[in-house]
């Protein structure tokens, strides 16, 4: 809606209405799948606009509700210990960042947006100056830089590929995508480790897939026997 100073002219009303397509729906077996306008998928959530930026902000928040506790448990030195307060804000906010985001390709601010979240909080929890050394601050406190322990974790995951059996088709399918991020981590730990470990395989009883059944005929609560 514009107004338009001129005596002559009044309130115009601009509608815009976009063209909305009609999307038909997948069937499966007989068996419609409804869509959704975002899903879950390794601890993230993925919008159809497929970018990452709600996945990273929810990372940050989170690691800073967790940065926020554990200093309390401080307490300025008279509550629990700095090694204390680090293990519980890496199994608790480290763990989280390291374990899906290393998979997707993010930006490069991003990236440093986690790193400098990371160097403040073991700051903050060693009791050093904001303007303290990196290296110096790491080694104090026997950690990692968070893009070392987010590749490190990837490059874990590609492993768990090679040793697990059927994982051949997946890294195939991500050889065959190099400009991906799991495509490049794929030729990264290819270059570290020439030959690939031998895919292990399951115990006996788990070969054999279990039967689903989906239907349970003429059964209803009223004749089924107590679980």
């Amino acid at each position: 809606m514009f107004y338009s100073t001129c005596p002559s002219s009044h309130f115009v009303v601009v509608t815009v209405v976009a063209a909305r397509r009609a999307i038909r729906r997948l069937v499966l077996g007989d068996r419609p799948i409804p869509w959704s306008k975002a899903v879950t998928y390794l601890g993230l959530k993925i919008y159809h606009r497929l970018t990452w930026i709600p996945a990273v902000k929810l990372a940050t928040f989170k690691a800073t509700r967790v940065q926020t506790a554990v200093g309390k448990l401080l307490s300025r030195g008279q509550g629990c210990t700095p090694r204390l307060a680090l293990q519980l804000y890496q199994g608790a906010a480290t763990a989280v960042q390291t374990y899906a985001l290393p998979l997707v390709q993010l930006a490069q601010h991003r990236k440093e947006q986690l790193e400098r979240q990371h160097r403040m909080t073991i700051r903050r929890f060693m009791g050093h100056p904001c303007q303290s050394p990196v290296a110096a601050s790491l080694a104090k406190a026997k950690t990692w830089p968070l893009s070392l322990l987010m590749l490190r974790q990837a490059l874990h995951h590609v492993d768990r590929l090679h040793r697990a059996p059927g994982g051949d088709a997946l890294l195939r399918r991500l050889r065959s995508r190099p400009a991906s991020r799991m495509g490049q981590i794929c030729t990264l730990y290819e270059e570290l480790v020439p030959a690939a470990p031998c895919p292990i395989q399951p115990p006996p009883p788990h070969q054999k897939p279990l039967d689903v059944h989906l239907e349970l005929g003429n059964l209803s609560w009223a004749t089924s026997a107590f679980c």
